[in-house]
């Protein structure tokens, strides 16, 4: 689908984030680093905007704690830290025993069309690209697999949804003229796979970010693993 790169986080040069499986099997392993005594929030949030776990983290430099989430359903969600220093947002899916990060694909999606696979005889294709202050999305070959498209606000929740049905192409201008400056994630459903793309509204326009997906073939062989004893 994309190649997989190992994510590790840079948000901005002050503030050093590492995300990573903890060592149960539904566990986050958090890493903080150079906070400068910021108030950081760090928190996580389903795709319907509920924030399942949020905390507040104050006159301290560093942080680490392991987060259990062993509660949660089955899902996707983003784990996001973020301060005045800057932002880091994190996808990952809960799905039976097994906790799964979406793969990094770029550090900035160049708008180029990727290949999304599913489940159908052959990949959809995904192209997303950023025009003035708006997303241009254009999705070929669906082969009428469903499809679901949402902007989110870390935080704050769902800005926009649409879901699509029965069609083999798609294109839609989400614009973004009028909101608030500050991070933006786009994820979209198509059939088996998931893709987010990172986003930031800026006063001179959308700038693209990193482009992550998770395969559902893929999160299902990780299940099977954090099964086996």
């Amino acid at each position: 689908l994309l190649s997989a790169l190992t994510v590790t986080a840079e948000p901005a040069p002050s503030m050093i984030v590492r995300i990573s499986k903890g060592d149960d099997a539904k566990s986050i392993a958090l890493q903080l680093a150079n906070l400068q005594k910021y108030r950081t929030q760090i928190a996580v949030q389903d795709l319907a905007g509920k924030l399942w776990y949020s905390e507040y983290v104050e006159r301290e430099d560093g942080f680490a704690q392991k987060l259990d989430l062993s509660a949660l359903p089955d899902g996707a969600y983003i784990c996001f830290v973020k301060n005045r220093a800057g932002e880091y947002t994190r996808s990952f899916s809960l799905r039976g025993t097994a906790l799964v990060f979406f793969e990094n694909g770029s550090k900035c999606n160049s708008g180029a069309a990727v290949f999304v696979h599913t489940g159908k005889e052959r990949p959809a294709m995904a192209r997303i690209a950023a025009v003035s202050d708006a997303i241009r999305l254009q999705l070929n070959n669906l082969m009428k697999s469903d499809v679901l498209i949402q902007l989110h606000v870390p935080g704050v929740g769902v800005a926009f949804q649409e879901q699509v049905s029965g069609e083999n192409g798609y294109a839609k201008m989400i614009r973004l003229g009028g909101m608030d400056t500050g991070n933006y994630l786009l994820y979209l459903k198509i059939g088996n796979t998931m893709l987010m793309q990172h986003l930031e509204l800026t006063k001179e326009g959308v700038q693209m970010g990193a482009l992550e997906h998770l395969d559902q073939a893929s999160q299902d062989g990780a299940d099977d693993m954090a099964g086996t004893k």
